[in-house]
């Protein structure tokens, strides 16, 4: 705004009442004062408009009084009671921008699909979440969709089932990552004469490969679990590599964890 002086002197704008443009060139100014020449003629109306910084405004008091802050940049209505900031309408803003000191964003283009305000220390930026492994980001209009491609993670408890035979305890739980299973537990073989392999059926997942094990019998021997290939059990067999029957772990128990990729 032209004219505006130092703290606690006057500025005085003369204005057409007939609604008339105002002319810049014809703005003329003196000792604390300025005054508007509409065709050559005084003008109708007289806005005072004093300033000073916030700090040093008087109060509230003087109904109708204009006072502009030097520091804050903003002009202030008194209404006899209280100051009021004159504000603008955000339609009335066609261009620039808000900075973030003032609230704003201090950007002036539209974010695309799925972008973001993050800060980097003293402003904000556009940005957009990125994927990872096993994570897939799909960004719409509006919307953020994040989804989990593959690192899946599971884990509970099971109950294996015997070649033949009606295990005693089988106490068992498994974790699945990914396509990782591991399987761990106890199996207590009934007292038996049954000479069919010695398996773990019913595991929580087909296995994609083979995959081998230590076990351990509870007389101490090492033994051997394996993981038979699209299958969803594991046989037994010795230190020696030969299979191993339910008579031979009649009345034991077996301490295992095997692990191995699911199909």
């Amino acid at each position: 705004m032209p004219g505006l002086v130092n703290a606690f002197q006057q500025a005085q704008y003369t204005t057409p009442v007939n609604g008339g443009a105002l002319d810049a060139a014809v703005v003329l100014s003196n000792d604390n004062s300025t005054r508007v020449k509409h065709n050559g003629h005084d003008a109708d109306a007289t806005i005072h408009v004093q300033s000073s910084d916030l700090a040093s405004r008087p109060a509230a008091g003087v109904a109708q009084r204009l006072w502009f802050t030097t520091d804050e940049k903003r002009l202030y209505l008194d209404t006899g009671s209280a100051w009021v900031a004159l504000t603008i309408a955000a339609g009335d803003v066609s261009s620039g921008t808000l900075a973030v000191a003032r609230g704003g964003t201090g950007l002036g283009s539209a974010p695309g699909n799925g972008q973001l305000l993050i800060g980097n220390g003293t402003a904000f930026a556009l940005a957009a979440l990125t994927a990872g492994t096993g994570i897939s980001i799909t960004n719409g209009a509006g919307t953020i969709t994040i989804a989990n491609t593959g690192a899946t993670y599971a884990e509970g408890s099971f109950t294996a089932t015997g070649n033949g035979v009606t295990f005693v305890r089988a106490g068992l739980a498994y974790t699945k990552i990914g396509r990782v299973v591991t399987v761990r537990g106890l199996i207590e073989w009934p007292v038996t004469a049954n000479t069919s392999e010695a398996r773990i059926d019913s595991l929580p997942f087909t296995a994609d490969a083979m995959t081998a094990a230590v076990v351990v019998v509870e007389s101490g021997t090492a033994a051997q679990v394996v993981v038979q290939s699209s299958t969803a059990y594991a046989t037994l067999f010795n230190a020696s590599g030969v299979a191993l029957t339910n008579a031979d772990l009649s009345g034991k128990v077996v301490y295992f964890t095997a692990t191995y990729f699911a199909s």
